[in-house]
């Protein structure tokens, strides 16, 4: 079962794979290279071998938390083989739970995971030939708990967001995806002291590490080395253990997605007359247009996701990059307009075959777009101009007030158009229908989280350069000493 679902990925891989999206996959497959080999070599730079398995554990437990967050944040999920498409075969859950795990598997962010799991290997055979095929071991191991977990994790939100009561807490916990900063920078943190050599160690960190799933392959090199059998073979058998487990679980999941009619993920159909946004349908085609947009967005949990993700974590990066005493906190502003276009930048996309509603009607494409762009208006500009006021009032910067007076206003009316601007030009493509997983993108199986990422990079660049005279100006005024 596994090598038919394997087989089955492969094939949409290969005919799916063209033109621009060719492009971003080999782009996205370079950089995650990059990383990768960067993340194999770490574990060999310390003298102290300890300091190397601890040093390796805390890269493992950087990429699980990668593989948990980035799906959710990015909207990277895999949906190259849905589960329904499966529900009238007889095939056990379990048994569709393992051939799916093993088709995930297969891609080029496991592949790109799997180079960075080297360091098992290269940091065992340091110490002989049987460290190190414990390594390979416990490389393979590690990568497919990370993935399974990643998937788990998907498909328990996915679950929650099945059921309308649940869609405002699985939004939530969704949007709580953005706090993955956190303990990242944490586990950054840690590499400092492993690579300088410091004494002391890693301390209660290095304890919870080497306990946690994520430290077990790492525990294991560490064991072998030190020629310790049960130390180099119970960490393995444990993640063989968390391994089925997972799989058991993804397969209680499945069966639900599969046999539990879900609410879709997609906006709901908008009505005549007044709606609760006090919007009148009947105000022309554009306020129609800005009428089924704001519906849109208090109804559609891919919208509402992205939203709270965006204004999250918009406000958390000037903590995260300045620290918690830092005055960064004025400028957040800028950070949930600029997440305000990246995350919300894939409008056609999410309404799916819908889109042809607009595409058919003559001359509905203007009204369409500049309705689009007035309701995302409507969402976002008054949490941006709150959190501007408040920004400066919170930390006494005064010294914000000019870059937030000058740059909020052309991030709102730029951002206006560069996210229907992207997503005409480069929409990535969603699920749809019943049980659509509503944090997968590229439906297609060619890296929608790649795709996604590269593109919004693009027009995000395309906001700079729009605002490079203002900051220029700003500039100047402030190297002149011209308050006004």
């Amino acid at each position: 079962m596994a090598g038919v679902f394997v087989r089955l990925k492969l094939t949409v891989l290969r005919n799916s794979l063209r033109g621009r999206q060719v492009v971003l996959l080999v782009l996205g497959a370079v950089y995650g290279l990059l990383g990768a080999l960067g993340t194999a070599v770490l574990p060999l730079l310390p003298a102290d071998p300890d300091a190397g398995a601890d040093l390796l554990a805390v890269l493992v437990a950087i990429w699980a938390l990668g593989w948990i967050a980035g799906p959710v944040v990015l909207g990277g999920g895999d949906e190259t083989i849905r589960p329904e498409n499966f529900a009238l075969l007889p095939i056990a859950p379990a048994r569709l739970a393992a051939g799916m795990g093993a088709a995930s598997l297969v891609g080029v962010a496991p592949l790109v995971t799997a180079l960075a799991f080297t360091g098992h290997v290269w940091l065992g055979l340091q110490h002989g030939v049987l460290p190190a095929l414990v390594g390979a071991v416990g490389l393979v191991l590690a990568l497919v708990v990370v993935v399974l977990l990643s998937r788990v994790v998907v498909a328990a939100l996915s679950a929650v967001l099945s059921s309308r009561r649940g869609q405002d807490v699985g939004i939530l916990l969704a949007s709580l995806g953005a706090l993955a900063f956190l303990p990242l920078q944490f586990l950054g943190r840690l590499l400092d002291p492993l690579l300088t050599g410091e004494s002391g160690g890693l301390g209660a960190a290095g304890t919870t590490l080497r306990a946690l799933p994520t430290g077990w392959s790492a525990l294991a090199v560490r064991g072998a080395a030190a020629g310790d059998p049960l130390t180099a073979v119970l960490p393995l058998l444990g993640l063989a253990g968390v391994a089925a487990l997972l799989v058991l679980l993804w397969a209680r999941l499945l069966q639900r997605r599969m046999t539990t009619a879900a609410v879709s993920a997609g906006p709901s159909s908008a009505r005549g007359g007044t709606g609760k946004d006090g919007t009148s349908a009947s105000r022309g085609p554009l306020g129609a247009v800005v009428t089924r947009e704001l519906r849109a967005w208090r109804r559609d949990a891919r919208r509402r996701s992205a939203l709270l993700v965006a204004v999250l974590l918009g406000l958390l990066m000037p903590l995260i990059v300045g620290g918690a005493g830092s005055t960064g906190f004025a400028y957040a502003a800028l950070w949930v307009a600029v997440l305000g276009v990246s995350q919300l930048a894939n409008l056609y996309a999410m309404d799916g075959s819908a889109m042809w509603l607009t595409a058919v009607v003559p001359g509905a494409a203007r009204a369409d777009v500049r309705g689009r762009q007035l309701a995302w208006l409507i969402v976002i500009a008054p949490v941006v101009l709150l959190v501007a006021v408040l920004g400066p009032l919170v930390t006494g910067s005064t010294g914000s007030v000019p870059w937030l007076t000058a740059l909020v206003p052309l991030l709102l009316g730029t951002g206006a158009g560069l996210v229907v601007l992207q997503s005409v030009y480069l929409p990535v493509p969603l699920p749809q229908g019943r049980g659509a997983n509503p944090f997968a993108s590229g439906g297609s199986g060619t890296g929608g989280g790649c795709l996604k990422g590269l593109s919004t990079l693009g027009f995000l660049l395309l906001l700079v350069i729009a605002a490079v005279p203002v900051v220029a100006l700003l500039t100047a005024g402030l190297l002149a000493e011209l308050p006004v």
